[in-house]
């Protein structure tokens, strides 16, 4: 085997790792969404930041499936994952750039700076900033995608080694 058949499958044997722990992130956000329990009792916006991470772990395992996209056939169950879940890049987008966006200079012009503390949730579907993620898709979606990446190794990865 060559060297460059090696580090494909070795990149392909690490994407899984942190493909699997991704998709255990996404669940356990949106279990936490869910759930009327707050770790701390006064701390109202607990769903706002388990729906930042649950946005940080779903862009997280795309591009861990960007990666894999490098060195196997994945490319169509990305665009698939894209077409399910496709307000995260703009949510993504809006999160990471926040202090932009509250200064008034963020990219997307129509989305005010007080709108960004808020979010509405409601049907299991996070509504944020003119955007939404159904909750239900993304984790369908999500799951989807590691299957994917599952099921397409690089050339002369051998099944025993997963």
């Amino acid at each position: 085997m060559e060297n460059n058949q090696l580090k494909s499958i070795a990149i392909y044997e690490d994407s899984q790792i942190f493909a699997n722990i991704a998709v255990y992130s996404i669940a356990l956000q949106i279990q936490r969404i869910n759930s009327d329990k707050f770790e701390i009792a006064d701390f109202t916006m607990q769903h706002f930041v388990d729906f930042h991470f649950l946005i940080t772990a779903l862009t997280q395992l795309r591009n861990i499936a960007e990666t894999v996209a490098e060195i196997s056939g994945i490319r169509a169950d990305i665009q698939v994952f894209d077409d399910d879940l496709s307000d995260l890049r703009h949510i993504r987008n809006v999160l990471e750039h926040i202090d932009e966006y509250r200064l008034g200079r963020g990219h997307n012009q129509n989305i005010a700076a007080s709108s960004t503390q808020t979010y509405v949730f409601g049907n299991n579907v996070m509504h944020y900033v003119g955007y939404k993620i159904d909750l239900d898709v993304a984790l369908k979606a999500s799951e989807r995608l590691f299957e994917a990446i599952k099921k397409h190794p690089p050339e002369g990865h051998s099944p025993s080694a997963d």
